[in-house]
C-alpha cells in the first residue's frame, strides 16, 4: 500500500477527519491559498493535542492543494503520533520514506520523536534498526533517545513475556553504551531503566537501578522510580523494604504517593494475606486526598478475597456501583466470582449455601446492571462457585436464573443472551443434556449469535454423550465462524475423543493443543522429569496428556537410546478444590490406567497427589511391556496391543466414595 492510501486509511477511521479530508469546494479553495507555513501552524496545534489522525488528515488537504511539506510539517507529525501512542508501525516507515523521498534531512528532533514513536508503541526491532541507522550516519545521540530506547526495550517485553531474559540483557547493553559514549543518564533514563527491568521480571535489577539512581549526585528520584521500586520489593517478598520506599516518599518535598503507590501495596497486601493493612492502606489513601480508582477497588476485594474475607467483598462492589468515576468492570467480576469458587471448604463450613446462592445472584444481576461482557473465565468462576457451595442439587441455581431470564421488563435482549449463555454452562455442568439443547434451540430461534462459551458448553456435552464426530463439527464450525478455540474448548474435544476409544485424533488434537500453549502439563524445558495433571480439567484429557507422555519415554528409553532421569513424577493433586473434598477424577483416572498397564509408578506415603517411580524402573517396565505387546500381537492377539499405551477398553473413572469428606482435613 502506498503512503497516500495508508494516510487515507488512517484519517478517514474518524468521522470528523474523513469529513476533513473529503472537505468541500470551499474548503479546497481555502487550502489552496493556504501556505505550507498556514498548514503547519495548523499540524502543531494538532501535535499539541495529541491528535495524530487530525495531523494525518491535515498532511492529506496539504499534498491535495500542493503545498510542499517541509522539516517542520515531519516533525509536527511525528509528534502527534507520539503523544498518540496509537499509529501504526507501517505509517510511520511510510512518512519517514516520504521525508527521504523529498529529499529532506532529519534533524536530531525527527529522530527523537520516531525514536519515541517507537519505544512507545513497543515497535523494539523499528527502534533498534532506527538508532543503529543514527549511530552509523554520525548522528548525536543525546540522553533523549538513549530513553526512547529503553522505553521501547520495556514496552515490548511487556508485550511478549517470552522474550524478558534477550529484551532485558538489550537494556543492560544500551545503559552500558550510553555510559562508555559520556552520556550522563538523567532521571527519565533511570525511569525508563527501571521500568524495563520490572516489566522484564527483573526484580533484584530493578533495585540495583534505583539504588543507583539515589547514589547519583544531582538527581532525585520521581513517581515512577519509587513506584515501581514498590512494585519491585513486593515481588521480591520484601514488606518491609517496600514500606521503606513508601515513608520515604512521604517524607519527601518532591514526591507524594499516588494512587499507583497504593495500588501495588493494596496488591502486595493480597498476596500476604494481610487484609487489615489493605484496609488501613485504603482508608489512608482517602484521608490524604488521593481518589482511588477502579483498580484501586479491584486490588482491595482480591485483598479480602485471598485473605478469606468474602463478606467484605459485596460491600466494596455495592460502593462502586453508586460512583461515577470508578464503575466496575471484568476485573472486579471476575476477582469477586473467583473469591467465591476458591477455597471451597472453608466457605462451606462457614457459610449457608442458600445465602452464598443469593450472593451470587446478585454478583450477577450487578454484572448485568454494569453493562460488562463476561469472559468465559467469569462463567466457569460462576459455575465453580455454586459447585462449591455443597447444594444437593442444581435446582435452586436453575431457578434462580430461570427467573432471571424470565424478567423482560428489567434486562433486554443483550442482557438475556448473557444470561442464557451461564444457564447454558449450569446445565453442561449438570449434565442436563436435553434442557441444554432445548434452550440452545431457543437462543438460536431468538436470534443469539453463539460465543465461545457457548461452543465450549455445547462440546462439553458432547463429552458426557459420548458423540465424538458431534464434537468434531462443532470446532470446525467455531473456526468457519472464526470463533478462537482456547484451553477449555481443546480440553473438551481431547476428552470426547479419549473417552470414546478414538486415541489417535486425541493424541493428534493433543499436540496441537501443545504446539499452541494451550495445554500446559510440563513443569520445565525438559518433558521426561515431571508431568503435571494438577491443573487438568478432566479425566479424559488427563489420560489423553499421560498416554502421550509415556509414549516419549518410550522414545527416548528404545529409540534414542537415552537414559531417564533418576526420577519421574506425576503430578495429579488429591481432590483439595474437588467438588468432594479428597476426590480427583483426574487421579483416580491417572492410577486406573497406570495400574491397567502394570507400570511401576506409585503414590508415596508423604505425598497423596502425586505418583513416582525410579528411571531404571521405568526403563525395564517399557523393554518388557513392549517385548510382551509385541510377541501377543504377533501371536493374534490384538486387542493386547498397548504401543500406544492405550487400554484395550476405554477405563471409566471410579465414583467418588458415598462417606467422602467435603470439609477440609483435621
Amino acid at each position: 500500500m502506498v503512503l497516500a492510501e495508508l494516510l487515507s486509511a488512517q484519517a478517514s477511521s474518524s468521522a470528523a477527519n474523513a469529513a476533513a479530508a473529503k472537505g468541500s469546494a470551499g474548503q479546497r479553495a481555502a487550502d489552496a491559498e493556504t501556505t505550507t507555513e498556514g498548514f503547519n501552524q495548523e499540524l502543531h496545534a494538532l501535535a499539541e493535542r495529541s491528535d495524530d489522525r487530525g495531523a494525518l488528515a491535515v498532511f492529506n488537504r496539504m499534498r491535495a492543494a500542493g503545498a510542499q511539506p517541509n522539516l517542520a510539517t515531519f516533525n509536527h507529525i511525528f509528534r502527534a503520533c507520539k503523544k498518540a501512542r496509537s499509529v501504526e508501525t507501517r505509517m510511520l516507515e511510510a512518512l519517514y520514506a516520504a521525508m527521504q523521498t523529498a529529499r529532506i534531512e532529519p534533524d536530531t528532533t525527527t529522530y527523537h520523536e520516531l525514536l519515541s514513536c517507537y519505544g512507545r508503541t513497543g515497535a523494539v526491532q523499528e527502534a533498534e534498526n532506527l538508532f543503529h541507522q543514527m549511530k552509523a550516519s554520525g548522528v548525536q545521540l543525546d540522553v533523549r533517545m538513549y530513553s526512547s530506547l529503553l522505553t521501547g526495550y520495556g514496552r515490548a517485553a511487556d508485550k511478549d513475556k517470552l522474550e524478558t531474559k534477550e529484551s532485558f540483557s538489550k537494556v543492560d547493553a544500551v545503559f552500558n553504551d550510553m555510559r562508555a559514549a559520556g552520556v550522563k543518564p538523567d532521571v527519565a533514563v533511570y525511569n525508563a531503566y527501571i521500568m524495563a527491568a520490572c516489566r522484564c521480571e527483573k526484580w533484584l535489577a530493578a533495585v540495583q537501578i534505583f539504588e543507583d539512581l539515589e547514589a547519583t549526585p544531582g538527581l532525585q528520584p520521581e513517581m515512577l522510580s519509587y513506584n515501581q521500586t514498590i512494585l519491585a520489593y513486593g515481588r521480591l517478598g520484601q514488606w518491609e523494604n517496600a514500606l521503606g520506599v513508601f515513608n520515604t516518599m512521604k517524607e519527601s518535598e518532591h514526591t507524594q504517593p499516588d494512587e499507583m503507590t497504593y495500588n501495588y501495596l493494596i496488591g502486595q497486601c493480597g498476596r500476604r494475606r494481610e487484609w487489615q493493612v489493605a484496609a488501613g492502606l485504603f482508608g489512608q489513601m482517602q484521608r490524604r486526598g488521593v481518589q482511588p480508582t477502579v483498580v484501586t477497588y479491584n486490588q482491595l476485594i482480591t485483598s479480602y478475597a485471598d485473605s478469606g474475607q468474602l463478606h467484605r467483598c459485596l460491600p466494596v462492589l455495592r460502593r462502586m456501583m453508586d460512583l461515577k468515576r470508578c464503575k466496575p468492570n471484568m476485573v472486579t467480576f471476575n476477582a469477586l466470582l473467583m473469591a467465591f469458587s476458591q477455597d471451597t471448604y472453608d466457605l462451606q463450613a462457614s457459610r449457608d449455601p442458600q445465602v452464598t446462592l443469593m450472593e451470587l445472584v446478585e454478583l450477577w444481576e450487578r454484572l448485568l446492571e454494569a453493562r460488562c461482557r463476561p469472559t468465559c473465565l467469569t462463567y466457569d468462576a460462576f459455575v465453580g462457585a455454586c459447585e462449591s457451595m455443597s447444594l444437593k442439587t442444581w435446582d435452586s441455581v436453575l431457578e434462580e436464573l430461570e427467573a432471571m431470564l424470565a424478567d423482560e421488563k428489567r434486562w433486554d435482549s443483550r442482557q438475556r443472551e448473557i444470561v442464557c449463555n451461564l444457564l447454558l454452562c449450569v446445565y453442561e455442568r449438570a449434565r442436563m443434556c436435553s434442557h441444554a439443547h432445548a434452550l440452545y434451540d431457543r437462543m438460536k430461534a431468538q436470534g443469539y449469535a453463539p460465543v465461545l462459551v457457548t461452543y465450549n458448553a455445547l462440546l462439553g456435552l458432547c463429552e458426557y454423550e459420548r458423540k465424538w464426530k458431534t464434537a468434531l463439527s462443532i470446532f470446525e464450525t467455531m473456526r468457519a465462524r472464526n470463533v478462537n478455540p482456547d484451553a477449555v474448548t481443546y480440553n473438551a474435544l481431547i476428552s470426547t475423543l479419549e473417552e470414546c476409544g478414538e486415541w489417535e485424533q486425541a493424541t493428534a488434537w493433543l499436540e496441537t493443543a501443545l504446539e499452541r500453549g494451550m495445554i500446559h502439563c510440563f513443569t520445565s524445558e525438559d518433558t521426561t522429569c515431571e508431568l503435571d495433571l494438577h491443573h487438568t480439567r478432566s479425566a479424559g484429557t488427563a489420560q489423553a496428556i499421560l498416554r502421550y507422555y509415556l509414549r516419549n519415554l518410550r522414545t527416548i528409553a528404545l529409540v534414542d537410546k537415552r537414559k531417564l532421569p533418576t526420577e519421574l513424577k506425576v503430578i495429579t493433586g488429591w481432590g483439595r478444590h474437588s467438588v468432594v473434598m479428597g476426590y480427583s477424577p483426574v487421579k483416580e483416572r491417572t492410577l486406573s490406567l497406570l495400574k491397567a498397564l502394570n507400570s511401576p509408578f506409585q503414590v508415596p506415603d508423604d505425598n497423596p497427589g502425586m505418583l513416582i517411580a525410579t528411571g531404571d524402573l521405568v526403563h525395564k517396565w517399557l523393554v518388557k511391556e513392549e517385548i510382551v505387546s509385541l510377541l501377543r500381537f504377533v501371536s493374534g492377539n490384538g486387542a493386547s496391543w498397548r504401543r500406544n499405551f492405550s487400554p484395550s477398553d476405554p477405563i471409566e473413572t471410579p465414583p467418588p466414595p458415598q462417606n467422602a469428606s467435603t470439609q477440609q482435613e483435621s
